[in-house]
This record gives C-alpha cells, structure tokens and sequence, in this order.
C-alpha cells in the first residue's frame, strides 16, 4: 500500500466498501449475460430497459437493486446516442439496476471541461445530483479523457482513491465497482488509453473493487466499424457492446 493511499486514510474504509471482491479482465468472446446478484430487484420485478424496478431499502440502509454510475462521455452519450441508451448504462439496466448516474463528458478522475470539473472536484462541489439512499453499487466509469488530456498517472490514481473514500464515508454499505477504459487493443492503437486502463485496474485491486476491464474491447470483439469517431461508438455499437459488458459485470459481481 502506498503513502499516497495511506494519507488519505483509505485502508480501513474503502476496504469496507470493497470487501470480497475480484478483479476481471478476461476478453475471451462471452455468452449472453446471465443472473447476477443484481438481475432480479426486491420483490422479484426485472429491470431491464423500460421495465418499472421495485427497489426496496435493506436493513443496512442499502436500497438493492440501485446503482449510482459516475461517467464520462461513453455513459453521458456522444455522437447522436442518449445517456439511457450507452453501453454502461443499459448493461447495468439488463443486471436489474435501476441507474442514478452523474458526471459530464469530457470529464475523468483528473481530467476537466471549461464549465466542468473532474470528478473528485464535482464531488467536493457538489455538482451532482447524488441519491439520498445508498445504492447498492457505486461504478466507477472513466479515464479515456484522462488519457486524452495527457494527466499525470500518479494524479488520476490519487484522485480515483480519495474519490472512493468520500463515497464510502457517504454512502458506507454500498459497493464499489470500477470500469476501465474502452480501447482498442495494443497492437491496434490502444496507446495511452491502454496505459489508463491498466492503471486503473491497479488501483481496483489494491481496493480489492472489481474491474471491469475494457480495454482492446473495440479490437477484440470487431467495433471498428461501431465507431462513431476515435473513441465514442455509434448506437450500434452500444448495442453490441451491452451484453459483453453486463456478462463481464456478473462475472465481476459474483467473483468469477
């Protein structure tokens, strides 16, 4: 555990937040998404897109079957595609979550907008609309602007650490899961948005949080043409890619 980690005391309370949990990163093609912990909200109703969630409030104070995404652009929406329909976001929906999500495109841990600050700063701010129950997860989605604007690793790292212990001491029962950062593969391009996510992945496992790692994703599951640009997909690839990100999610929420 590092001196940075240390000094913002985050060895006993995110530990708690994060408690057994895994890191994935696996990329093998995956099956359509199954059950997950998450799948069925209390009393049994779904909560896939456009179905009503009954989210009941547990004796930890927890309301399951609600998450609460921080995110960039990929969860915002970009290119034409709304937020409720992202990849993020609609795979969380077809788990059973019903999703509260906030942040702002251009965003990340350390990288900011003109009319937007990064994430740990909107926190302190309090920029976002966050929910007055706990949700049963919190996901961490980001680092493709931090990569983009060329932040320091020490920076995003220090920052993504110090944002998972303010969530904790807010939100003490909740979850807290991350997901990295979508890229193509290293011999396709990934560059530094690759060196992000592998980062980010550290910094989970040190959390003991699970990761949801999508880094090479666009290469390996043939998104080239899903690409609305550099790094947004079209709706199409928002589509194709729910599916492997909700698998990858359960696989990551039940530890496997």
């Amino acid at each position: 555990m590092n001196i940075a980690f240390r000094r913002v005391a985050l060895s006993a309370a995110v530990l708690a937040l994060v408690a057994g949990s895994v890191v994935v990163s696996e990329k093998a093609p995956l099956s359509p998404a199954h059950s997950s912990p998450g799948q069925m909200a209390a009393g049994g109703v779904g909560a896939g897109r456009g179905t009503a969630v009954v989210a009941v409030t547990g004796p930890d104070g927890v309301r399951k079957g609600t998450a609460l995404l921080v995110g960039d652009s990929q969860s915002a929406g970009a290119a034409g595609v709304p937020g409720e329909d992202t990849w993020p976001r609609r795979g969380l929906a077809s788990l059973g979550y019903s999703v509260t999500w906030v942040g702002a495109g251009g965003t990340g841990y350390a990288a900011t907008r003109p009319r937007s600050g990064n994430y740990l700063q909107s926190y302190r701010h309090g920029a976002w609309k966050l929910p007055p129950f706990a949700p049963e997860l919190i996901v961490f989605q980001g680092g493709g602007n931090d990569a983009g604007q060329g932040k320091q690793l020490s920076e995003v790292s220090q920052n993504a650490r110090q944002l998972a212990y303010l969530m904790h001491r807010r939100y003490p029962g909740s979850r807290l899961v991350m997901v990295g950062v979508l890229s193509r593969s290293a011999n396709d391009g990934g560059g530094r948005r690759l060196v992000v996510d592998s980062m980010l992945a550290g910094v989970a496992e040190e959390l003991r949080a699970p990761f949801v790692d999508p880094g090479g994703w666009v290469s390996t599951y043939g998104l080239q043409n899903d690409m609305a640009d550099g790094v947004h997909l079209k709706a199409s690839g928002h589509q194709r890619l729910t599916p492997v990100f909700a698998e990858h999610l359960a696989r990551a929420l039940e530890g496997r």
